[in-house]
């Protein structure tokens, strides 16, 4: 969505800041308008319908509003606070007090959103190899080393005290399933970033987990804006079987890549393969490449 509809927006109420009453508008009939506006952004989903009617309340009364949404240019969706009348609508993004954002990765705009291929599921299978790790958070720590000035070593609850993100992301698995629209919500490897300085010959990373697993990925793949370390799928905490109680979520890349039960992030200077790479899974994963195996 883009940010010119943060300064259009409210905050939740379903009233305004006047004390007006605010015209009460079923959920669907809430898009059904937006949608004659040519406004169908994927994330209106995620929005409550408070949020909804105030974004069809600005588009209807100001054009360029409309024609800023419907282009749906932009790469977040962020709620603010307060009186939107009272934000400089030449603003950006990082300059207005957020409550909540929603990063939308980039592949869910593709007019085709299934890589070649590919055949989509509504389920969520389960993958990997040996056994579901059950890990107990009051023992799990985040490591962070190699080509870094000074290591880390966070603790679940430090861990999960960072800053969230919301990321709205499609899945492809190298087995042949996707599935579309999963939003995630976690600690965006950005936020690791800010915590840490990094070498200049460190050019890649291993993320390593539980079992001995690991995964490679240069820098550029893993400080994308759309990768997280989540902790969330769809507004529940992850299950073992998919990861509790961190996993890596690597949206633009093979599922295999967004490895289950981190424990931690090593940087090093060469790239080297991780422990599906080893086994003949390519070295990058690309599925809009069919990046599936090497050679």
């Amino acid at each position: 969505m883009d940010y010119l509809s943060i300064h259009r927006m409210m905050a939740e109420e379903t009233t305004d800041t006047t004390g007006d009453e605010v015209e009460v508008i079923d959920r669907r009939t809430l898009l059904n308008r937006l949608a004659a506006l040519g406004i169908g952004l994927v994330g209106l989903r995620l929005l409550s319908d408070g949020q909804l009617l105030r974004v069809l309340q600005s588009a209807e009364r100001e054009p360029e509003v409309a024609s800023a949404l419907s282009k749906n240019s932009g790469d977040r969706v962020v709620v603010s606070k307060g009186n939107a009348t009272d934000l400089d609508p030449n603003a950006s993004p990082e300059a207005i007090p957020a409550v909540g954002e929603l990063v939308i990765s980039p592949d869910t705009r593709r007019d085709n959103r299934v890589p070649p291929g590919q055949r989509l599921t509504t389920g969520f299978p389960i993958t990997g190899a040996g056994p579901i790790h059950r890990i107990d958070p009051g023992h799990w720590t985040f490591s962070i080393t190699g080509l870094v000035e000074e290591e880390r070593e966070l603790p679940f609850k430090e861990f999960v005290s960072l800053e969230h993100v919301k990321v709205l992301s499609d899945i492809h698995c190298v087995t042949t399933w996707s599935r579309l629209d999963n939003v995630w919500e976690g600690i965006s490897t950005r936020a690791i970033k800010d915590l840490i300085d990094i070498r200049p010959e460190a050019r890649f990373v291993m993320v390593h987990a539980a079992g001995g697993f690991s995964a490679n990925l240069p820098l550029e793949d893993f400080f994308e804006e759309d990768v997280l370390f989540a902790i969330k799928h769809n507004d529940k905490e992850l299950t073992p079987e998919h990861g509790y109680p961190v996993r890596l979520v690597v949206p633009r890349l093979y599922f295999w890549k967004s490895a289950k039960w981190v424990t931690g992030i090593e940087f090093i200077a060469e790239n080297k393969p991780g422990y599906w790479e080893s086994l003949g899974y390519h070295i990058r994963g690309d599925p809009w490449k069919e990046e599936r195996y090497s050679g």
